[in-house]
């Protein structure tokens, strides 16, 4: 039985595995040839050194240092060399139990990443084993399972690029120091790459765009200094290049659910965390009805028995309005947050009356049969708007009118915590056309986080 996802044993660590031999190294003589009989327990292989090819029923591949392979209970490999690069090889033969399958995978084999670390992991293996005491035996173990999850990882994901490693280098870097001033320009310059290839990169390789990814970097320093350090809340915001404790009070409490002045040990207030505010219904019904006036036609989620009231929760998932989109459970992939869910995510404003929504392809389509508004609207369905939870959540094809692109909204948005959120320069540009009194103050909180920089440089906007 061949899997195409990692055992769940091997990833909670349950599995059991036994050596039938010590790790062994083999330097292979010139004239070598491998026809094994079928094998009756599991074989680690891994290339060091070398050059060959290797046969497994209809199956060839070209040995070379890298190559890792399981043979699995039953298999029958038939391998050569060239005698004039003699392969050396690492391996050893083991049983397994505890899987729910078996732990080879459909592959079988892969040319590993990083073969100077599998090097040196099969060095500590042989020299661990060779000790002899109990410890050392299972040190042996655990560097046997780092060889399987190493091919379960690189057979299951695509192999990193030439441009991967120096964005690893460089989320590394602000990692290890979140209080320098990075900026987007510097850090693509130390890539080589353009500003524009260097954030898709970045944000592809680490889920976040630069910016996101710095603040998050700070932020996650900031809870570590608030934790296990003496330093106050306004020290540890000037320490990490927050000139406005306020402004880092607000992006802190965003990303940990947590206020700094709780974490630093000053208690929980009613403030932070005992207002009490709606949330989402657990049983709503639907209830219809038809706007003439906006010719839309509104859907609505209504509580039997109104809202109930619960403390604040701690994180933005948990926020009751995002909560009750999560409920939906609409395609992530087709939908972005508007209006003023953005400001939210950034830590702009402590909180907002409802949700906006664009929504295209299996996302709008869904909100449709959940509103039980069924009739083909054609070209014209960007005239509906399907309001959920009282209409705490507001869903429609179209943003205000059909001048702006969906697609482009939604495939530029950023992406906070697994959900779009649209580009804060597209809401900036949409609350100034409004010019609505309401919006003011999140024109200039807008303006404010951006103008520091164009395009988000530095990437960190001090309020």
């Amino acid at each position: 039985m061949f899997l195409t996802h990692p055992p769940s044993a091997l990833i909670d660590g349950s599995p059991r595995l036994r050596l039938r031999s010590p790790p062994t190294y083999w330097r292979c003589e010139p004239s070598w040839v491998w026809q094994a009989r079928p094998l009756t327990d599991h074989l680690l292989w891994h290339v060091h050194d070398g050059a060959g090819e290797l046969r497994l029923d209809d199956r060839h591949v070209r040995l070379r240092p890298g190559f890792c392979a399981v043979f699995a209970p039953g298999d029958a490999p038939v391998a050569t060399h060239d005698p004039r690069h003699p392969l050396l090889v690492f391996g050893m033969h083991f049983t397994a139990t505890g899987f729910d399958g078996d732990l080879v995978p459909e592959q079988r084999w892969c040319r590993l990443w990083d073969q100077e670390f599998a090097v040196r992991l099969a060095r500590h293996c042989d020299y661990a084993h060779r000790r002899g005491d109990d410890l050392g035996q299972r040190q042996a173990v655990l560097g046997l399972e780092q060889f399987l999850c190493l091919l379960w990882d690189n057979v299951t994901r695509p192999a990193p690029g030439p441009g991967d490693a120096a964005v690893e280098d460089i989320a590394r870097a602000v990692r290890q120091e979140p209080s320098r001033d990075w900026t987007v320009a510097t850090l693509a310059k130390r890539a080589n790459l353009s500003r524009a290839q260097f954030t898709r990169r970045f944000t592809a390789h680490t889920g976040y765009s630069p910016a996101r990814y710095v603040i998050r970097a700070r932020l996650d320093r900031a809870r570590q200094l608030l934790t296990e350090t003496n330093m106050s809340v306004g020290q540890v915001a000037a320490t990490l290049g927050y000139p406005d404790v306020g402004y880092f009070s607000r992006q802190y409490k965003v990303h940990t659910g947590s206020s700094p002045s709780r974490d630093r040990g000053g208690g929980e207030t009613s403030v932070d965390w005992l207002m009490r505010v709606p949330t989402v219904p657990l049983s709503p019904n639907i209830q219809g009805r038809s706007d003439y006036r906006s010719r839309s036609v509104i859907t609505e989620y209504q509580a039997p028995n109104g809202f109930a009231t619960i403390p604040r929760q701690r994180s933005l998932r948990e926020h009751p309005l995002i909560a009750a989109l999560l409920s939906l459970e609409l395609d992530p992939r087709d939908y972005v947050i508007f209006g003023s869910g953005p400001l939210l995510a950034h830590g702009l404003r402590a909180d907002v009356a409802d949700l906006d929504v664009v929504a295209r392809g299996r996302a709008w389509h869904r909100a449709l049969r959940m509103s039980g508004y069924s009739i083909d609207l054609g070209p014209h369905s960007f005239e509906l708007m399907l309001r959920f939870f009282g209409g705490g959540v507001e869903i429609s094809a179209y943003w205000t009118d059909t001048s702006w692109d969906v697609d482009a909204l939604i495939d530029t948005a950023e992406i906070i915590d697994g959900l779009r959120f649209a580009a804060l320069r597209d809401v900036l540009e949409y609350k100034r056309t409004l010019d609505r009194a309401k919006d003011r103050a999140d024109v200039a909180a807008l303006e404010r986080h951006l103008s520091t920089a164009e395009e988000l440089e530095p990437v960190l906007c001090a309020a």
